[in-house]
């Protein structure tokens, strides 16, 4: 069975187009201490977005934990959060997706999708991996957004928004 491409594989793929290979054969390797470390700092700056968000929010849990597809995204959701897209050989994981003005096959609104990022500044792979889940996000609600948000490890916590990159 051919394996599934994953927000991993294509991260991997933006860093080290042999690890991606790899990935893709299903070969994972031993995490080193310091992908080790990076996930704990991921998971930190996770962490503040969400208190970060549900501040925003008026004390509103963001919805957490769907499947996308019109149908969910028709709803109209402020924030969802851990949302995972599965079609043909994808099952790619978003951090998180942001309700925002403007038309779309769901109405007058779509999603923009969101990344945490353990870094403390948004190099060139981000954006890269930005704009492919932001493909991915189009064919699900009929409008690619034109921005994305990045929470990134910065000492503040704050969220860059960023532009369709033109690598």
């Amino acid at each position: 069975m051919a394996t599934a491409i994953t927000i991993e594989i294509l991260e991997a793929f933006l860093n080290c187009k042999f690890k991606a290979q790899l990935r893709l054969n299903g070969q994972q390797g031993t995490k080193s201490d310091y992908e080790g470390g990076l996930s704990e700092l991921r998971a930190d700056v996770r962490l503040k977005a969400i208190q970060k968000i549900r501040f925003q929010q008026s004390g509103n849990t963001p919805t957490n934990g769907i499947v996308l597809n019109r149908a969910t995204l028709s709803d109209g959701v402020p924030f969802l959060i851990n949302a995972d897209l599965f079609a043909d050989r994808l099952s790619i994981h978003f951090d998180g997706l942001k309700k925002v003005d403007g038309d779309s096959d769901l109405g007058d609104f779509h999603y923009v999708p969101i990344l945490f990022y353990e870094g403390h500044k948004i190099r060139k792979p981000q954006r890269l991996l930005l704009e492919v889940l932001s493909f991915l996000l189009a064919r699900v609600q009929g409008k690619h957004p034109s921005i994305g948000i990045i929470y990134h490890g910065s000492e503040n916590g704050t969220e860059a928004k960023t532009g369709r990159s033109r690598y």
